[in-house]
């Protein structure tokens, strides 16, 4: 993430006020021109650096040499003056930056301090081939506090033209360097009003409380005559500088924060800090006297609109996988949003993935509409099963061309059959439906290309500059839907005859090797409760307990124990069935062997529980023969439902009962009620018995 410019860079900025006092470019002007050619020297090194594979030692020593052998070339150029090679790169910069009449950038004072911020540059090379990147703490600082306070401006002190040409070399240390025009991430911002800050006189307050006149009211009554549109931030009396766009004038113009050095900051001893043009707490306005307003002036030099934009094109320089990190720690609130962290990263962190894969190493100014629309057609093109299947890692492009290789085959392998078989074309185009990979889903690929697009849009916010280029690669939300109806339901319910399949196994008929096994508890859970995979698995003993006289589950977050969303925490009545083949004796035995959870499962490398029974449970399926397309451990809370509805159990008791938030108004505002656990009892006892044949397990 090394893209800020660096101390070397600093350095040479700093001596921009030698060239300036020749008034061909301005001092901002002129500091975009030399930032721009060296930013660009910085990165086009920087990416020579970023290899695939790793470097030697005669690797590192030959590319410090030519570093060096180019800042010595620069040297001997200074040396004879002999600079018209670098007119055309600046007259070029000057262009591309929008300055009025970019043939002055080739001034002969700027070619010479352009080409000493080059020799810094080489040596800033020279460093960072040894691993050494000067701003790498000051940029880690702002990844951290970006999202703590507003991104301002601090202002740039420059030299005095009449004393400002140095006779230090650039390579030399500097005592007292200028400090670099950088991004400041205060608190909040310091200067809101266009309003002067001036040392008052200790007994100053007092002579303007008692009320004097205004002919002997002293400094104190001469500060409320100074003009409202007064807009100079003076601290200890320092004057505002009158040499053409000083940090005052910055400030007043585009309403930022200053920072001075910490001495400047210290008013005289025996004075205070006021706002001229606002009266003291303890003065008196005299009747008829106009309240002071506060004059505040808009954006219009066109100076500080380079200034920002050159702040904020420092963002546009990282890539898609730091722009992920940034947008992600913007979202979580620096990880303080638990329900985004619970409910969206993972999902968030797999388009980031994915995005990753594809742009690699490219710079976030470099993705165009047309980069993003491929990955748009990549990410579509994906297995439902990428990222779980090894055969199905790598990048986007390996993968998508190996599903479709495979497709190909399968197709064609299963037109031969037909062919000799002769087979009927319904039949053929059922199988060939059935052997299809299945790809994304089209409302996941539109979850992915909205967090692509939700990053651009917070590298916008946070710079101020740029555009998204994902907003026109992006589906409509009409075609979205379209493509959902379309694909039809995801997931089916398994119906009675499905039902007796699944716990017809062996599995289920002779029972679990051991009393807490998943795969046998889950899909019962499933069927008789509702209950979410993640619910399911982390259910600790302990929650296990009775309301009312009945068994109840508490469904609630905890430790190790996490929630879908806020209609989640319910407690649910156990089934008799459950309470019939042992679940409530499970709970009893696990908790006095010190069990954290109910079943045995373990969690996957993400974390979460579901990840992995999913898995099992597919392979389960696969070899007891039940496996069928949309019917999955998830798909019996669909039987779940349907049941209860069946059964004729009130709508929003199904809905609560389900973890799910009401979306109808009437029954939100008007018909919410609580139901006690004997009425919920009798509700889920509506539910049909399948496991009949399903022996006690403890």
């Amino acid at each position: 993430m090394a893209r800020a410019v660096r101390a070397a860079l600093d350095r040479g900025f700093g001596l921009v006020g030698v060239w300036a006092m020749e008034r061909e470019l301005s001092r901002i002007e002129a500091e975009a021109v030399i930032g721009r050619l060296a930013r660009q020297a910085l990165a086009e090194t920087e990416a020579l650096r970023a290899l695939p594979c790793a470097r030697s030692e005669a690797d590192i020593a030959t590319a410090k040499s030519a570093h060096a052998q180019t800042a010595a070339a620069w040297r001997d150029a200074l040396r004879r003056n002999d600079l018209a090679a670098l007119a055309p790169a600046l007259v070029g910069a000057a262009a591309d930056l929008g300055i009025a009449a970019p043939e002055t950038a080739a001034a002969p004072a700027l070619l010479r301090e352009t080409a000493r911020t080059f020799v810094a540059v080489a040596e800033e090379n020279i460093a960072r081939e040894d691993g050494v990147y000067a701003g790498d703490v000051a940029l880690l600082r702002r990844v951290l506090d970006i999202t703590q306070a507003p991104c301002v401006l601090s202002a740039p002190s420059f030299p005095d033209p009449a004393t400002a040409r140095p006779t230090t070399p650039i390579g030399a240390p500097v005592s007292s360097a200028p400090p670099p025009i950088s991004v400041c991430l205060a608190p909040k911002v310091e200067l809101r009003t266009a309003t002067a800050l001036r040392p008052v006189a200790s007994g100053e307050g007092a002579n303007t409380a008692a009320g004097r006149s205004s002919d002997d009211a002293g400094p104190a009554r001469a500060a409320r005559r100074e003009p409202e549109e007064a807009v100079a931030v003076q601290a200890s009396g320092a004057p505002a500088s009158s040499d053409g766009p000083g940090a005052s004038a910055i400030v007043a113009a585009c309403d930022i924060a200053v920072v001075e050095p910490a001495a400047a900051a210290i008013p005289p001893s025996g004075s205070t800090l006021r706002l001229t043009g606002a009266k003291p707490a303890t003065a008196r306005r005299r009747r008829g006297t106009p309240t002071p307003k506060l004059a505040r002036r808009g954006v219009s030099d066109p100076h500080v609109e380079m200034l920002r934009r050159l702040e904020g094109e420092a963002l546009w320089d990282i890539t898609v996988t730091d722009a992920f990190a940034l947008a992600r720690h913007h979202a979580s609130k620096g990880g303080n949003n638990t329900s985004w962290l619970s409910n969206s990263a993972r999902s968030f962190d797999k388009a980031a993935e994915m995005a990753a894969s594809y742009f690699q190493g490219t710079k976030l100014r470099d993705i165009k509409t047309v980069d993003c629309e491929d990955w748009r057609d990549l990410v579509i093109d994906l297995p439902t099963t990428h990222g779980k299947a090894k055969e199905y890692s790598g990048e986007l492009k390996d993968i998508v061309a190996h599903v479709n290789d495979k497709e190909d085959r399968l197709l064609t392998e299963l037109e031969e059959c037909a062919a000799k078989e002769g087979w009927s074309v319904d039949r053929l185009l059922d199988a060939e439906a059935e052997i299809r990979i299945k790809r994304l889903a089209p409302r996941t690929c539109y979850k992915h290309q909205s967090y692509l697009s939700q990053v651009f849009n917070t590298i916008v916010d946070l710079s101020g500059t740029g555009r998204n280029a994902m907003t026109k690669a992006m589906w409509s939300k009409a075609y979205t839907k379209q493509l959902i109806a379309e694909a039809g339901a995801k997931r089916v319910a398994w119906g009675e005859q499905d039902r007796r399949r699944l716990f017809g196994t062996a599995l289920h008929c002779a029972g679990p090797d051991h009393a807490a096994d998943a795969l046998f508890w889950s899909p019962l859970m499933k069927n008789y409760m509702g209950g979410r995979m993640e619910e399911v698995c982390q259910i600790h003993p302990g929650d296990v307990t009775q309301e009312d006289g009945v068994p109840v589950f508490d469904i609630k977050a905890g430790p190790g124990q996490k929630l879908k969303s806020v209609h989640s925490p319910r407690k649910l009545p156990i089934h008799p069935e459950l309470i019939r083949i042992g679940i409530v004796r499970l709970a009893a035995h696990r908790k006095s062997i010190g069990a954290r959870t109910l079943f045995d499962v373990e969690r996957a490398l993400d974390g979460s529980f579901s990840t992995r029974f999913s898995k099992l449970f597919h392979k389960w399926r696969r070899e007891n023969g039940i496996y069928m397309a949309g019917k999955d451990a998830h798909s019996l809370r669909k039987d779940f439902y349907q049941s209860l509805k069946s059964g004729g159990v009130d709508y929003a008791a199904r809905i609560v009962l389900m973890g799910h938030g009401l979306n109808d108004v009437s029954e939100t505002n008007y018909g919410h009620r609580e139901w006690k656990m004997t009425q919920l009892r009798d509700f889920i006892s509506t539910i049909p018995n399948d496991t009949a044949h399903i022996r006690p397990v403890i």
